[in-house]
């Protein structure tokens, strides 16, 4: 089941567009955010949401996700041929968010701010992550997400369609779901007026999801114009699943679930003590190969100077009984 709501906002012109479709595949949800004047930003926008589900309802491909792939990579460059082919297309653009439910499991594909919530009661389990400045900075530590939310540089996108003439799309291809789960797409109009905590509360509620979008669009909205009555375009679309996926991913981490094989980063550590136990006992068997020899040559030497002794004292005790002897043999030796 799902529901979809858009609203201007305090803008004079809607940008956003969204559209979904029962392809081959499974249900398809796309959502796109669009930029630039001169009606560039509506038209980018709907030619990218007509062109990504046109393009997985006639693809042959039997991965469902390269199918969808190649329809963002589709639609990217029919925007971006068409912005640098007349004058009123310049700059313009669209971020985009497409949800694709196998009966497998989901599929989320994202590029720009716009974004993909997947919720379980009140819990997020997997969201995407913004392609913008400010969350450049979050991902380096020197911001936190609430901070980049309230930056008035948090419009500024590193990545969109229409942009270049090629485009780096952010896909996720390992989400299961459960009866119940909750799936939310939507356009920085909507994450970005209220703190997020607060925007998966106030979609997680136990009502129908209808009534849900309804009571979250236009509380955003009546927040924008109390603030002004300039705030941007918001769209929310809510899918609320009813069967769960045929894959479940129970020992795979997706965001706040417990994960039960380990980490890159545990397995780093267990390569690391075998490295320094293994150095250990290298330099152990060097030590123990290069004091060996030592004490041969100790215990050499102890011999010989035991013998040499035994034979200093033999020949003094020969000098001492054949004293003609001993002269005789120095005077051959001189001469």
């Amino acid at each position: 089941m799902i529901y979809i709501q858009s609203k201007t906002g305090g803008r004079t012109e809607n940008q956003d567009f969204y559209g979904t479709a029962k392809t081959p595949y499974g249900e398809l949800i796309v959502v796109c955010d669009g930029m630039g004047g001169h009606n560039g930003g509506r038209h980018a926008a709907e030619k990218a949401v007509q062109i990504i589900l046109n393009s997985l309802l006639i693809s042959s491909n039997k991965k469902p996700v390269e199918a969808l792939n190649k329809a963002i990579e589709n639609a990217n460059s029919f925007i971006w041929k068409e912005s640098q082919s007349f004058i009123l297309g310049k700059g313009m653009g669209t971020t985009v968010v497409a949800l694709l439910l196998t009966p497998d499991k989901a599929i989320c594909a994202h590029v720009g701010d716009s974004r993909i919530y997947q919720l379980k009661e009140g819990k997020i389990l997997h969201r995407t992550f913004d392609h913008s400045h400010v969350f450049e900075l979050v991902k380096a530590g020197l911001i936190n997400e609430e901070q980049a939310r309230l930056s008035e540089k948090s419009n500024i996108i590193t990545r969109g369609l229409g942009i270049r003439a090629t485009v780096d799309i952010e896909i996720t291809d390992n989400l299961s779901y459960q009866k119940g789960d909750r799936f939310l797409l939507c356009t920085d109009g909507i994450w970005g007026a209220v703190p997020e905590n607060e925007l998966v509360e106030m979609v997680s509620q136990k009502s129908d999801i209808e009534t849900i979008i309804t009571q979250l669009v236009d509380k955003i909205d009546a927040i924008g114009f109390e603030n002004g009555g300039r705030h941007d375009n918001l769209t929310a679309a809510l899918f609320e699943i009813e069967s769960s996926s045929i894959i479940q991913n129970s020992e795979v981490k997706q965001s706040g679930s417990t994960k039960k094989i380990p980490t890159s980063r545990s397995k780093r550590l267990i390569y690391l003590l075998l490295i320094l136990l293994l150095g250990s006992m290298v330099v152990d068997l060097c030590f123990v190969m290069q004091k060996k020899p030592v004490v041969k040559k100790i215990e050499k030497k102890m011999i010989i100077k035991h013998i040499h002794k035994e034979k200093q004292q033999t020949a003094d005790s020969s000098n001492q009984s054949h004293p003609s002897k001993n002269e005789n043999n120095q005077n051959w030796k001189k001469s």
